[in-house]
């Protein structure tokens, strides 16, 4: 892997990643029909998938780009290159393919959400959150060190 990875950059990522998990884990245990009620709690589901999504996307870039593999041509590609690379499993991968999807449906088609949608597909993949840090974090203490815990002050998603 080139020392070009910047370790304590995807550590703030993949804390991102958690935290924005955590948080929609805490906003779906409402159930569906409250959480569709509640607009706040919608928007807010749509901003955390948004955020760990994108965490994701830019961790696998970065990993891409380490490990001088081929440069994907769009989102979904990256983790079909992760997989390739043993960095994630393959049903790990095509899981990830559709919440990139959905990152890209909230990002550009945000006027077509459906909240119903939002909640199962978010409520399904997440534990795709979860494998995908633990996976990250697996292969790069593999690699000679795990992803450093970021430096107080700076983190991509505040608990707060």
């Amino acid at each position: 892997m080139s020392p070009a990875l910047d370790r304590i950059m995807i550590g703030e990522l993949l804390d991102a990643v958690e935290t924005s998990a955590r948080r929609l884990r805490e906003s779906f245990a409402v159930g569906k029909q409250a959480f569709l009620r509640d607009p706040l709690r919608v928007a807010a589901g749509e901003r955390f998938i948004q955020i760990a999504a994108q965490a994701m996307i830019d961790v696998g870039s970065r990993l891409i780009q380490a490990l001088r593999l081929q440069m994907p041509s769009g989102y979904a590609q990256i983790a079909d290159r992760l997989s390739e690379a043993k960095v994630i499993d393959a049903e790990l991968a095509g899981r990830l393919q559709r919440l990139f999807a959905l990152r890209n449906l909230l990002v550009h088609g945000y006027l077509k959400v459906d909240p119903g949608r939002l909640y199962d597909d978010a409520t399904a993949g997440l534990s795709d959150f979860e494998a995908f840090v633990r996976s990250i974090k697996s292969f790069l203490a593999a690699s000679g060190g795990g992803a450093s815990s970021p430096p107080a002050g700076r983190r991509s998603a505040p608990d707060a």
